[in-house]
């Protein structure tokens, strides 16, 4: 069944008013650090830039100056960067030295490229160096997060806990992490269970990392991949794969399953950062190539495109004056939120490769890959996102009125498409997304997916 363009435009005008300006849909953030090696003027930051255009890259305005350095000759500033699907408020991660009082995790919510409101949230009191590692999305909107180096009551020196930005809670997943290693990186499972750490040892002059599969909802730290060499960031590819990013200059794919490690030769040496396009499957990836440092798109077949470079040598991106980057972040124009509630089959979202959702375009489309060929289910949307109890095996994760979309069948893939009339209005709406289908004599659902039109 066909969607008419009046289903999206109801969808996405019951929301009122867009929301306020923040990290733009489709765009990405980056955070730095200041190091003393580095010139005068330069420091760490948040830094905003367009992933589909060469060299648009905004520095972020009125900072916290404990994300900066602005006046230190110490290692100090934003160490790991998330963006908010749901407004495009950012959530940053400190690394800070020992003179500060704090390690931290910033809110920080935008008017347009400048921060407008900063919500601090304390880790503990750094030790040596304190970091906040990494950072990932847990489908409840809490934040996970590896840290080590800090001094707190309730929490160990080193390890992985999670944030809850409404009440700000802070708490420890309790663990047994090896000895004689270090935090690295952080990833999350898609359905929110898992989380994978990667930590990091050194023998004579060589680096290496062991991955641990963790539960949330703590437990004993599972071996689930060795890698040579420094692993710098995790995330969860398309496949739900790990993707590694190594301090060498490669990828490597984790099957945590089978255990599997396959490497993938990027050739960027210096990588410290790593993100994954979830509309064209690409991967952004912060390294040097050719003697240029800066943020390059990995294609499929291992090729790099610039999006953000700098002065060679330097590690200084040259467009807006920000220090060592060391994390990078999307604001999916369309994402995955919430749980699955699967029966014996079911249906699963499918945007890669798929058209963005811009203003206009009519070639809009969602795509769902059913378990089985005689799965029907329909398509419901919604201005905003929820929790609801139903009477079946699944919760809503919209909010009412709904507007039905349409239906699918498994066939195994289907598609229901979505065009998004060119209605300036639109811009910046979000709108959001279910299935509902019949598996047997009961109804179940998928996640929720959010749509932010640009």
């Amino acid at each position: 069944m066909r969607a008419s363009n009046l289903s999206l435009i109801t969808a996405a005008c019951l929301c009122g008013a867009a929301i306020r300006a923040q990290v733009p849909a489709d765009w990405g953030a980056l955070s730095s650090f200041e190091r003393p090696s580095f010139a005068a003027g330069v420091q760490g930051g948040v830094g905003v830039f367009d992933p589909r255009r060469l060299n648009v890259l905004f520095p972020i305005q009125g900072l916290p100056a404990d994300l900066t350095g602005k006046g230190t000759q110490q290692s100090i500033g934003a160490n790991a960067v998330l963006v908010r699907s749901s407004d495009g408020a950012l959530v940053v991660g400190e690394t800070a030295p020992v003179t500060q009082p704090s390690t931290d995790i910033w809110l920080l919510e935008l008017n347009g490229l400048t921060v407008k409101r900063s919500s601090r949230y304390s880790i503990g009191t750094p030790s040596n160096q304190g970091m906040i590692d990494q950072m990932a999305w847990l489908p409840d909107g809490r934040v996970v997060f590896s840290y080590r180096n800090v001094q707190s009551p309730s929490l160990p020196r080193m390890g992985v806990a999670i944030l809850d930005l409404v009440s700000g809670k802070v708490a420890s997943i309790a663990t047994t992490l090896p000895t004689g290693r270090w935090t690295n990186a952080l990833a999350v499972s898609r359905d929110g269970s898992t989380v994978y750490l990667a930590m990091g040892w050194q023998q004579s002059q060589a680096y290496f990392s062991d991955i641990y599969a963790i539960p949330v909802r703590g437990g004993p730290a599972v071996s689930c991949a060795k890698i040579t060499g420094s692993t710098q960031q995790l995330c969860l590819d398309i496949d739900g794969k790990l993707l590694v990013g190594i301090g060498d200059g490669n990828l490597a794919k984790v099957d945590t399953a089978t255990k599997r490690v396959t490497v993938l030769p990027a050739g960027l040496p210096g990588l410290n950062a790593v993100e994954v396009d979830r509309l064209t499957g690409d991967y952004l990836v912060y390294g040097q190539s050719n003697g240029v440092r800066g943020i390059y798109r990995v294609g499929p077949k291992l090729q790099t495109t610039p999006v953000v470079t700098s002065f060679p040598k330097t590690g200084l991106l040259s467009a807006c004056g920000l220090g060592a980057m060391s994390g990078i972040a999307q604001r999916h124009a369309v994402m995955p939120y919430g749980p699955s509630f699967a029966g014996k089959n079911r249906f699963d979202w499918s945007v890669h490769p798929g058209p963005l959702p811009r203003v206009g375009n009519a070639a809009f489309q969602l795509g769902l890959v059913g378990s089985s060929k005689g799965l029907t289910g329909v398509v419901l949307l919604a201005a905003a996102s929820n929790n609801l109890q139903t009477p079946f095996p699944f919760r809503l994760l919209l909010t009412p009125p709904l507007i039905l979309a349409g239906g699918v069948v498994g066939t195994p893939k289907a598609v229901l498409p979505l065009p998004i009339p060119p209605i300036p209005a639109l811009r910046g709406q979000q709108v959001c997304a279910q299935t509902v289908y019949l598996d047997g004599n009961s109804l179940y659902a998928t996640e929720g997916l959010r749509i932010l039109i640009h």
